[in-house]
């Protein structure tokens, strides 16, 4: 989360920073310091960064890796920065995707021998049984 705050912030201070290196360029005598205060200035009383980092959690929601979330704020973050003139290249990667399955089918066997069908899902990432799973099993009555 920190790091897109951080992506977000600077999102919002590009036009900022190119605005305030045109001034600095024209005034030859301004010191590092100096102009690094003034872009936090200007960043935080004309800055964007909030907005951004709003919409982007917001409008485009959980940007899970693989989701069509995720392909989503890739897209809006691009055409963001083409907005502020920044050179964007997107380059091609691979990610794990995952994607609940069907409801699966569960039986348990009781003490007496019965068998009792039950609806169950597993973990994301969970290991695969081959169909067939022994352990104990720990009942909820309640949450």
């Amino acid at each position: 989360m920190r790091y897109l705050l951080i992506f977000s912030v600077l999102f919002g201070i590009w036009n900022t920073i190119q605005a305030q290196t045109n001034a600095t360029n024209q005034k030859t005598n301004h010191s590092d310091s100096t102009v690094i205060r003034e872009i936090y200035n200007r960043a935080l009383s004309e800055g964007k960064a909030y907005e951004n980092l709003r919409y982007l959690c917001k409008e485009i929601g959980a940007r899970v890796t693989g989701s069509s979330e995720a392909q989503m704020a890739i897209e809006w973050g691009q055409k963001k920065l083409a907005d502020y003139e920044i050179n964007v290249s997107l380059q091609e990667i691979t990610v794990p995707h995952w994607e609940r399955g069907t409801k699966e089918a569960f039986w348990i066997r009781s003490e007496n021998g019965e068998l009792i069908k039950i609806n169950g899902l597993a973990l994301g990432g969970s290991i695969g049984t081959n169909g067939i799973l022994r352990g104990e099993l720990i009942v909820f009555n309640s949450l």
